[in-house]
């Protein structure tokens, strides 16, 4: 009798998970923004904000980075570099593959009050 193993792959498309949807940072310090993807096959992402797309390639304000976190989920981060009042904003995250696509944003600002502003 022979054995046959049957393997299945489970095709999903993006979901984002986001630990925070605010942030607030003073001038001059670093933030990070996260996006968790859950897709496969893996799904591409690109960060931009309201005002448009962001210049990731080649510039240092801005630096995209990911881990893998299983078969499954990819984390990517949004490093900015020494915040300033124009970076203070909305940004999204678009997580797209062959099925599908999902969006989310992060508002980034530079006090409480302010962030309260732009949700409202």
């Amino acid at each position: 009798m022979c054995g046959a193993v049957l393997m299945f792959r489970l095709l999903v498309r993006p979901v984002l998970a986001l630990p925070y949807r605010q942030m607030v940072q003073s001038v001059g310090t670093d933030a990070l923004l996260t996006c968790l993807v859950h897709a496969f096959p893996a799904a591409e992402l690109h960060w931009d904000r309201g005002d448009g797309r962001l210049p990731t390639t080649g510039n240092e304000k801005y630096r995209v980075q990911n881990w893998t976190v299983d078969e499954y989920s990819i984390l990517y981060g949004l490093h900015i570099s020494s915040i300033s009042r124009s970076d203070y904003g909305v940004y999204y995250c678009t997580a797209r593959n062959d099925f599908g696509t999902d969006k989310a944003q992060i508002v980034v600002s530079g006090n409480f009050y302010h962030m309260l502003m732009r949700l409202w």
